[in-house]
């Protein structure tokens, strides 16, 4: 499944469920059941960026709680902007749980750069390119791996540390740079066949014509013998 899918089913999970916290409690100037003066006070002088960090550390803590409920609301009632950073930060984290941790500019066509920021913070997204490494050269002067997207539409023969092996009905599917789901990775597909399995980690080299598909840089394989194998 795409990751353009996936975040994005799980972006409207949890921006509802965002806006569930908001529904559970007012917060307004009139006092209300469950909250004590003190948090009732204080509602009525922070700002909404003092609003937006405690909703954010509460968040970081514990979802359930009173306090959080009556701080999502406020954000929601009285500070807009505030309340999508807040949203869309929510919703990041749940989509990272199912998506898994990936670079932080991938997340520049679903959320704000606030939100961002927020997830850098907690060490969920990545300024990297998340291979972990970075090759000086490849072999036999081959194309990295990060730079197939700027050749789409040529003949090249580009290499990278694998990720992952997939072997489906279809074919098989060898994700380098970065791992699959993440749309920023590499991914030889060689159809109708299956591979051996190779060590994570190594290089790997193949050549073919580069294309784009649903975002993904991918070099179509004619057999698993095309594959190079580098210690």
């Amino acid at each position: 499944m795409a990751l353009e899918y996936r975040i994005g089913c799980v972006l409207l999970a949890a921006v509802a469920c965002a806006l569930g916290l908001a529904g559970c409690a007012g917060y307004s100037s009139t006092p209300q059941s469950g909250v004590n003066d003190a948090d009732q006070a204080r509602s009525n002088t922070v700002s909404c960026s003092q609003l937006l960090e405690s909703a954010v550390a509460l968040s970081r803590s514990d979802l359930s709680s009173n306090q959080l409920n009556n701080e999502v609301a406020a954000l929601s009632e009285q500070c807009s902007r505030e309340y999508g950073v807040f949203t869309d930060y929510v919703s990041s984290v749940a989509s990272t749980e199912a998506a898994g941790v990936t670079t932080c500019r991938s997340w520049t066509q679903y959320i704000v750069d606030d939100a961002i920021a927020l997830l850098r913070e907690d060490g969920l997204c990545t300024d990297g390119d998340g291979s972990g490494e970075v090759a000086a050269s490849w072999p036999d002067g081959g194309l990295g791996w990060d730079e197939a997207s700027d050749h789409v539409g040529t003949t090249q023969r580009v290499c990278g540390p694998l990720r992952s092996l997939r072997n489906t009905e279809d074919g098989a599917f060898l994700n380098l740079g970065v791992d699959y789901p993440s749309p920023e990775r590499f991914t030889f597909i060689i159809w109708g066949y299956y591979v051996d399995p190779i060590e994570v980690g190594l290089t790997v080299c193949g050549s073919g014509s580069i294309y784009l598909y649903d975002g993904v840089t991918q070099i179509e394989l004619s057999s698993p013998e095309t594959i190079e194998i580098w210690q």
